[in-house]
Formats: C-alpha cells, structure tokens, sequence
C-alpha cells in the first residue's frame, strides 16, 4: 500500500515482524496476565453462582421431604434425570441441615417421609411438576451446571498458569 503512494519503506525498519524475541515473550506473558485474571474473576462468579445453586436446591429438597418425599425417592428421580452425581454429595449435606433443624436421627430421616407442620411448608416452592418441570429437579439440574461450569474455569486458569511457567522458562534461557 505504500508503495502506490511513493513511500519508501527502507528506512521505516518496523514491520511487526522486527520484534525482538525477547519483547514478544513479555507481550505474551502480559496478554496471558490479562486472560489469567478475566478468568479469575469468571471463575469467583461461576463459584459464586454455583453456592447459590446450592443453596436453592437444598430448599427444593428440604421442601420435597416436607411434602412426603424420602432422600432415597429424591435421589433416584435426580439419577433418571442425569443428576445423580450432583445429589450424591448434595444429599448428605442437606440430611445434615434437616437433623439439625428437626432433631431427627439419621435412621429415621432415611427410612421414613415425615410431615412438617403447615405453617414450615413454603408454598412457594411446590414439588408437584408444572408445565413439565419439577423445581427440586431444575435446582438440582442448574446446580450440576454451575459446577462443570465452574470446573472447566479452573482447568483453564491452570492452563494459563502453566502456558505463563513455559514463557518465564523461555524468557529466563534467553538471559
């Protein structure tokens, strides 16, 4: 382009390519500081969201075992809806919640639903299904989803520590 305007160009010396080598790993080692802390910062607020996923579907299921369903029903409706995982650790912490609040035993909060007094029910939160969704399955569902979200936010934050590590070992052999 500018040589169709009469610009000579042997002079200039700068092309974007006579970047010494040295310059361009600290370039790259700012712009991955950069993408480290946005990662950072995406990684605090998927965390975030994911404890108050958490916090909703320990209602949901604290409002199923108020309405009649057992932690065992709760558990094998979340398997057949691909959840599983996610209530096999959610499902202890909130039997612990409900042996707190109701001093139950363990064996009893097992084995049998009990009913809460009215005025504990929310019904706000109801467990029958509406249009086709069931609230204590989607907490449970979204719940799962912040998590992975969550967790591929970590592998990238230790992708970038380690691409960094390999352009400070680089940097450091050129010295």
């Amino acid at each position: 382009m500018s040589e169709l305007f009469g610009v000579d160009q042997s002079g200039c010396g700068h092309n974007g390519y006579d970047i010494p080598e040295r310059r361009k790993i600290v370039i790259m080692i700012q712009k991955r500081a950069s993408d480290r802390s946005r990662a950072y910062d995406a990684l605090l607020t998927a965390g975030m969201e994911a404890e108050t996923a958490e916090l909703e579907a320990h209602k949901h299921v604290k409002q199923a075992v108020m309405h009649g369903a057992t932690l065992e029903e709760i558990h094998e409706a979340a398997c057949h809806a691909g959840t599983g995982d996610v209530t096999e650790e959610l499902l202890p912490k909130t039997a612990k919640l409900l042996n707190l609040q109701f001093l139950i035993s363990d064996k009893e909060l097992e084995k049998v639903a009990f009913k809460a007094p009215e005025e504990l029910i929310d019904r706000d939160v109801p467990v029958t299904i509406i249009n086709g969704r069931n609230p204590l399955m989607g907490s449970i569902d979204a719940l799962k989803k912040y998590r992975g979200k969550a967790y591929s936010l970590r592998h990238g934050l230790v992708q970038i520590d380690d691409e960094v590590e390999i352009l400070r070992q680089r940097l450091k052999a050129m010295e």
